[in-house]
């Protein structure tokens, strides 16, 4: 193999071991909702018309797609996405190298190993296996196809479908469509039929998804929730705030990502003033084109006025730019550095060298000023379980947060729900706590699974049509099991557990150690022979 192939190869198997412990991750809250809805789709019911959740549909019809392959797991969505992980690597390369001809070794390499200890080294696990990564990876994919398909036409047209399902996916993806355009052009191909082609491959996208919605009867169910019900909840969590406090709650979320959102602006700065010094627009653009990917990223963040970590990773495709563009400079500083005579010797041994650098560099750079928690902690306990030092339900433990997770005593809940109720026997969690449901094996089959889009005022949206909803679903389905909160985290009075006592359900006495372990959690029984609700 050619130094440059091994290094290639070495630096990939560095993002995947670095991606691995991922694989041990349970379900957080917005990965179990994500998970309920597809999970619930693949059964036969249709999002927003019987589940009300408020993303847009791709990332359910992900889950939906896992839960058929490969079962009920927590790791197959994981699995999936450390595949789009080096799947943004691969086409960062790709960008990253000529237009025509292969992608560069070395580049992909450190395009995959930058993206890889970005995404999992910056994000705690439950800002992970969100509709960004999907977003990203197909906006990434437009810009591939622009400059890649063999025809003109062909070019548009892909790059049209791939920013088509990159809106459904998560609709910022519309910030990147500059890049794309951008692409297009630099091949030369006709802007005005290039735009034309682009549309309708994008509207071919909508239009299929709006045929399948309409054709089962959801297609006002798709539009309210996902529009009008995402406008009024936009109005309600963002206030009055002016642009400064806005740019500082942005600058805010950034600071999360130091020392890198640091080096990756001093790089680009750097390669750009350097290719203008010396006249070279080849070595301006490529470090320039990483910071054009990260200006669009910054706008599909900022549009969404909330900027929360979750929504940084669409910064992993510019830094994935950076990161392959500075592996090939260095591997060519290797080359440059070795004496003539002795360059193919010693020369591929610098690129080792200088390559092993690199990876130890990108690692320390992310994990050095990162909690433990996000990345440390959680690959030293994979190996802890892999080495049989941990059981299953301990490392699930493990991800307990006072700061934003009960995991440990939803696990203990839906472990001992799991284990009492009896087949065919339906489970509501109310507040905002879906991994319970993943937990106890059980699903709902109400149109409100989790209650928080009804309860919290940040949420309000047809408030008193969702609550006789809710109502006549609880009387007609009449759950046999109901886990809930002893205090309600929205003060809503259907989270409480007296709203369901007065309806006939019965606080259960869990054993010693399970409510040892339930924390802020009631569970509550109806036999389901019980009757109408009064």
């Amino acid at each position: 193999m050619r130094p440059a192939r091994g290094i290639d190869a070495a630096l990939a198997a560095g993002a995947i071991a670095f991606a691995a412990p991922s694989l041990t991750y349970p379900f957080s809250r917005d990965q179990a909702l994500y998970w309920y809805v597809g999970r619930a789709w693949l059964d036969g019911a249709l999002p927003y018309r019987d589940v009300v959740e408020h993303k847009t549909p791709f990332v359910y019809a992900v889950h939906a797609l896992c839960c058929a392959v490969l079962g009920d797991t927590t790791w197959g969505i994981r699995a999936l996405e450390v595949v789009a992980t080096l799947a943004i690597g691969w086409l960062a390369a790709s960008l990253a190298s000529p237009a025509r001809g292969p992608v560069r070794s070395v580049v992909l390499g450190g395009a995959m190993l930058v993206a890889s200890v970005f995404y999992y080294g910056y994000l705690p696990y439950q800002d992970q296996a969100h509709s960004e990564i999907w977003c990203i990876l197909l906006a990434l994919g437009a810009a591939v196809a622009a400059r890649r398909a063999s025809t003109h036409g062909r070019a548009a047209l892909a790059a049209g479908v791939l920013l088509g399902l990159g809106f459904v996916a998560k609709p910022p993806v519309l910030a990147f469509v500059p890049m794309v355009a951008l692409e297009l052009r630099a091949r030369g191909a006709p802007l005005r039929r290039s735009a034309w082609l682009a549309a309708a491959g994008f509207a071919a996208v909508l239009a299929a998804v709006v045929a399948y919605f309409a054709a089962r009867g959801g297609l006002g169910d798709l539009v309210d929730v996902t529009v009008r019900a995402n406008a009024a909840f936009a109005r309600e969590g963002r206030g009055a705030g002016s642009l400064r406090e806005w740019l500082g709650r942005l600058w805010k979320a950034m600071d999360w990502f130091l020392p890198w959102s640091w080096i990756f602006v001093g790089a680009c700065a750097a390669g750009v003033a350097r290719g203008r010094l010396r006249g070279d627009r080849r070595l301006a653009a490529r470090y320039g084109a990483p910071l054009a990917w990260a200006a669009c990223a910054y706008a599909a963040v900022f549009v969404q006025l909330k900027f929360h970590v979750y929504q940084h990773a669409l910064f992993v495709a510019p830094c994935a730019l950076l990161g392959g563009t500075l592996a090939r400079d260095l591997s060519r500083l290797a080359l440059a550095l070795a004496p003539a005579r002795a360059r193919p010797r010693r020369g591929g041994a610098l690129r080792c060298a200088l390559a092993a650098a690199f990876a130890a560099a990108v690692v320390v750079s992310c994990v050095a000023d990162t909690p433990g928690d996000v990345w440390l902690l959680r690959a030293r306990n994979a190996m802890r379980r892999l080495r049989g030092e941990l059981d299953a339900a301990a490392l699930v433990d493990s991800f307990d947060d006072p700061r934003w997770l009960d995991m440990a005593a939803a696990h203990a809940v839906g472990a001992w729900v799991r284990a009492h109720a009896a087949p065919g026997e339906h489970l509501l969690v109310r507040s905002y706590d879906p991994e319970i449901y993943y937990f106890a094996g059980r699903m709902y089959g109400g149109r409100f699974f989790w209650s928080t889009v009804l309860g919290s005022p940040a949420l309000a949206y047809r408030r008193q049509e969702w609550l006789a909803q809710d109502r006549a679903d609880v009387e007609r389905l009449r759950p046999a099991w109901v886990v809930t909160r002893r205090t309600s985290e929205s003060g809503a009075e259907l989270e409480a557990p007296e709203w369901f006592e007065r309806m006939g359900w019965t606080r259960q006495t869990l054993e010693a150690e399970t409510e040892a372990r339930a924390g802020p959690f009631v569970v509550l029984y109806r036999p389901p022979g019980a009757g109408a609700i009064q």
